[in-house]
């Protein structure tokens, strides 16, 4: 009858025969010694007896010394109570609670921005109007898609076809008119002005839409005259019931200095 081995190294399982019992070959598999005895089964193992269960022993009488009574009963119950400390070591101060209350600031809304501040861009924007003014005269107008035109005197006419014509010298300041979109209804909505220079500003507007940008030389506040040379120029635009929905600008148009 065989017996069944098992390799100590390699756990590889053989079968030997009775008479190699107690001796040591080498194992066919990992090449190691190998002991002939008898596979031990899972019942012959020795039963580890379970530990004894100890009684605690009960506690009487136990009292705290006053000194080291714990906290007071009504703390809240989230609080964490801490161990006494030993005689010898300092006592171990119970948790500080911070609360961190965020500082809120009630900001006054910023006021609305005057109605001749801002800066023009590169090129006229084709949803605005634009006309220049002297101190005294409405002296041109700038129409998208034809360009601007100059009051001749008898009428308004081309400045790219008449440049001949154009003043060099004078006192002129470009408007543009700011039109918004509101409700889906285009409507003026303020105004920007900008001081020209007193020689050669004109006669941009006869070499094209955006020439006249590059004669900027400052912001300008508008006169009287030129608000309602403004408000003259708007009522030729624009109906009197539209112009009536613009109730900001034509109070401001409509102010003297």
């Amino acid at each position: 009858m065989a017996i069944r081995v098992i390799c100590k190294n390699c756990h590889s399982k053989i079968d030997a025969k009775d008479e190699l019992l107690g001796q040591t070959r080498t194992c066919p598999k990992c090449k190691k010694p190998l002991k002939i005895e008898p596979e031990s089964s899972e019942n012959d193992a020795p039963l580890v007896p379970e530990p004894e269960k100890t009684k605690a022993t009960p506690v009487e009488n136990v009292q705290t010394p006053p000194d080291k009574v714990p906290f007071e009963e009504n703390r809240a119950e989230n609080d964490a109570i801490l161990p006494t400390p030993p005689e010898n070591q300092a006592p171990i101060e119970p948790p500080v609670r911070t609360e961190i209350i965020s500082e809120v600031r009630h900001e006054e809304p910023a006021p609305p921005a005057p109605l001749t501040s801002g800066k023009l861009f590169g090129e006229l924007n084709f949803q605005n109007k634009y006309c220049i003014c002297s101190q005294y005269r409405l002296m041109a107008y700038w129409e998208l898609g034809k360009g601007w035109f100059y009051n001749a005197g008898n009428g308004f006419v081309n400045a790219a076809q008449n440049r001949e014509i154009l003043p060099d010298q004078g006192e002129f300041t470009l408007i543009e008119i700011i039109v918004e979109n509101i409700e889906g209804i285009k409507r003026p909505w303020s105004v920007k002005g900008y001081a020209l220079p007193n020689r050669w500003g004109l006669p941009a507007i006869g070499a094209g839409d955006n020439a006249i940008l590059e004669k900027i030389e400052s912001e300008a506040e508008l006169s009287t005259i030129q608000k309602n040379l403004v408000l003259g120029y708007l009522r030729t635009v624009y109906m009197p019931e539209f112009l009536y929905e613009s109730k900001k600008l034509i109070t401001y148009l409509r102010d003297e200095d």
